[in-house]
Order: structure tokens, then C-alpha cells, then sequence
């Protein structure tokens, strides 16, 4: 019987729907081959535990993927268990369900030796101790040293920084600039976000807004008096730049002799130092890339790397084509999305997200596809989805501070 084959049936089963005598038998026959085989049906056919890691789990959008689902899967809509009381959420609890069925029949049906190397008790277990996911923090350093724990500070007046005062309103912090009055000095605030932070709620001088990811910061003028608006990042972060032609809007990547140049547009740049590359994507507007010397230009959908081992000057800009943006700003909208990604790179997101370091005591496996599930979750269910999709065995440490991964 092909995967195609139990996935149906298996989704019949959760579904409600009647078998017919020989899908009763075919799936008696696939839960009789392994123990692995058996304990997969039980975990599945109990509702009320798969159910709940459904809801932690994933961050769903009914449209987007029923029409992933559909196009590989036949799947009934009518009778699945609801989750939630609200109608929107039937269509895509089917579908989420059918991913869930899918990834943990493909990792039995492609990787059979699994069920001899490390039996399946060792995946059921549940991970612990677990480790929370990462919150809204960060830190605001004023011109003159002084810190702020932003998460924590009253809605108001947070500082006066020469004739620009630092609100924090309805959670944005805002720097509102006093136009009537010139500048004395140029004052510059950063805004860092420690490993298991982000920070979606900065508003800039000039009304642009700024995200950023976790182990991440920002340098910036509190006015933008120069012929030029000039930011410094490390890290990652998310611009919605306001449009000014007269002023043309950098970002310096820290300690990269790199910089991308725009006037008004949304963009990405991934700048972490334990990446090979630093990566701006373009999601609207046009943006100038200028690196070793090189310029390279974007356009909506295009990626522009900078290698950050190149032996020289030649190629140092790389421009590809056709982005997926859902996955380069997933992080922006809460969620995660490994579409294509090996696990190495999945584990340094999840290192800064969680807090923790990754030892690979084996092989360490190719790319892997796993989308769609909300930053909000606890670090066991986040490894319990990469588990399915045969990513390996995750262990964490008693601290809570270290995993090891297994094949």
C-alpha cells in the first residue's frame, strides 16, 4: 500500500467517515507491520492530545493551505472534528491535519529504517525539560547611556533627546522631532534585542517603521537633519521606509563595508554573523546594494547576498530571482517557515530564537519542509514537527539550554 493510499485512510478514520471492508483490512494489515506503525495510529486516532498540538502548533491560513494540500491530496471536507468553534477554521483544520498525517506516513514510509535504529517510543516521549519561545523585549539606550526596558516602561514621555521627544504610545515608540526648532547636536538612540526577543513597535523620525528579529539592534538619529537618513543594523530586521526623494534612506550593516541605499520601500536585511551571507530581499519599491567596492540593484521579489568569505571583489553582489518572501519575512508575521532549508540553518534560527546551542552528534541531514508554524510555541512542539518530517531525534538538556540531534 502506497503513502498516498494510507493517508486517505488514515484521514478517513480521523474523519469519522465509514471504511469499506478492504480499507478496514489494509489498515489493520499497515498497524500490524510495526510497533512504530501502531503507535503512529494511536497518537493520531487520539483526538484529544492531537488535537492540541494542532492549535500550539501551527499558524493557520485556511486558503493558503488547502490550495498546498489540494493539489497532491484528495480530501473530504465534510465531518471533520472541529478545534475551534469558528466556521473559517473547519477548511484549514482539515488540511492541517491531513500535513501532519502526511509528513508522519512520509517519514515512516521513506525512512523504514528508523523503526529499527531508534524505535518510535523514543519520538512519542515527550521533550523536556521544555523551553519557552521568545517575547516582545528590548532594550532603548539613549544618547547619553541611560537603558530602557521597553517592555516595561508606562505608556508617555520616555526621554527628551535634544528637541525630539521619545514617546511610547499604544506600545509603538515614537520619536516625534520638533520642526519649528533646529537641532542642538545630533543625538543617537539603539534599540537591541537579546536572543529570545524581537521588537515589532519602533517608529523613526521620519515616520518609518522598523522590526526587529531576536539578537538584533538598530543605531539611529532621534531627527533626521542630514542630506541623508542613516541607521546602523546588526542582526536582522524588517523596514517599512516613508517616502522622501529629497532624502535618501541607508542602512549600514555593521562591521560589513556594506550598505543598502532606497527612498521609500519594504525590505529585509538578514545580517547575523553566523551566516554566509548577509541578505536583502525586496518586497516593494527598488533598493541600491553597494558592497566590496560593487553595486547591485533589486527589484520587487529579488534577494540580493553579500558572501561574507569572497576572495575577492568579483561577483561579491549576488542578485537571485524570484524570492520567496512569505519565507524571508515569516519571522516578521510570527511564524516560522522551512520550506527548503537545511537543518543547520534551522537550528541557528531556533538558537536565537530559544535561547539554546545545538550539538549534531550524527550526519547532519539535508533540507527539509516544514511551514507555517507560530513562533509562539513551546521549543518541544517546534521539534516534535521537524521530528515527523524525519529531520532526526531531538534531545534537550536539563538546563534547557542545549539540544542534541540524533538520526
Amino acid at each position: 500500500m502506497d503513502r498516498e493510499q494510507i493517508i486517505t485512510i488514515l484521514h478517513k478514520s480521523l474523519n469519522g467517515s465509514g471504511l469499506t471492508e478492504t480499507e478496514k483490512k489494509d489498515l489493520d494489515d499497515w498497524i500490524a507491520h510495526s510497533e512504530h506503525n501502531r503507535r503512529l495510529y494511536e497518537e493520531i486516532m487520539n483526538s484529544d492530545s492531537f488535537h492540541q498540538d494542532v492549535k500550539q502548533m501551527l499558524a493557520y491560513d485556511g486558503k493558503v493551505i488547502w490550495e498546498k494540500v489540494s493539489k497532491e491530496l484528495p480530501v473530504k471536507k465534510n465531518r471533520i472534528i472541529s478545534i475551534l468553534h469558528n466556521p473559517i477554521f473547519w477548511t484549514a483544520a482539515a488540511a492541517i491535519l491531513l500535513i501532519l498525517i502526511s509528513t508522519a506516513t512520509y517519514y515512516m514510509f521513506i525512512n523504514p529504517a528508523h523503526d529499527t535504529q531508534h524505535p518510535v517510543s523514543r519520538i512519542q516521549q515527550p521533550v523536556a525539560p521544555d523551553v519557552a519561545p521568545g517575547m516582545e523585549k528590548a532594550i532603548l539606550t539613549l544618547a547619553d547611556g541611560t537603558t530602557v526596558v521597553l517592555d516595561t516602561a508606562s505608556n508617555g514621555k520616555i526621554a527628551q533627546q535634544g528637541n525630539t521627544t521619545v514617546l511610547k504610545e499604544d506600545g509603538l515608540l515614537a520619536y516625534n522631532a520638533d520642526k519649528n526648532k533646529p537641532q542642538s547636536g545630533t543625538y543617537y538612540n539603539t534599540i537591541t534585542t537579546p536572543k529570545s526577543t524581537y521588537y515589532s513597535s519602533l517608529v523613526l523620525a521620519d515616520g518609518s517603521k522598523v522590526w526587529l528579529n531576536s539578537l538584533s539592534s538598530i543605531r539611529f538619529p532621534t531627527a533626521f537633519t542630514d542630506k541623508k537618513r542613516v541607521v546602523e543594523i546588526t542582526g536582522e530586521a524588517y523596514f517599512e521606509v516613508a517616502k522622501n526623494t529629497a532624502k535618501p534612506f541607508i542602512v549600514n550593516v555593521k562591521d560589513k563595508g556594506m550598505t543598502v541605499e532606497v527612498l521609500g520601500t519594504h525590505f529585509n536585511v538578514n545580517a547575523y554573523n553566523d551566516e554566509s551571507a548577509v541578505k536583502t530581499t525586496l518586497l516593494e519599491g527598488a533598493v541600491k546594494i553597494v558592497a566590496g567596492g560593487k553595486t547591485g540593484f533589486l527589484r520587487p521579489g529579488q534577494q540580493g547576498e553579500v558572501l561574507r568569505f569572497a576572495q575577492d571583489d568579483e561577483g561579491v553582489i549576488k542578485i537571485i530571482n524570484d524570492v520567496d518572501i512569505d519565507e524571508t519575512v515569516a519571522w516578521k508575521n510570527g511564524v516560522f517557515s522551512f520550506k527548503k532549508q537545511d537543518l543547520e540553518t534551522i537550528m541557528r534560527q531556533l538558537s536565537r530564537w530559544y535561547d539554546v546551542q545545538t550539538v549534531f552528534e550524527d550526519k547532519v541531514p539535508g533540507h527539509f519542509g516544514v511551514t507555517n508554524i507560530s513562533r509562539n510555541v513551546p521549543l518541544s512542539k517546534l521539534l516534535k514537527a521537524l521530528e515527523l518530517a524525519g529531520a532526526g531525534h531531538f534531545e534537550i538538556d536539563e538546563a534547557g539550554k542545549k539540544i542534541t540531534v540524533r538520526r
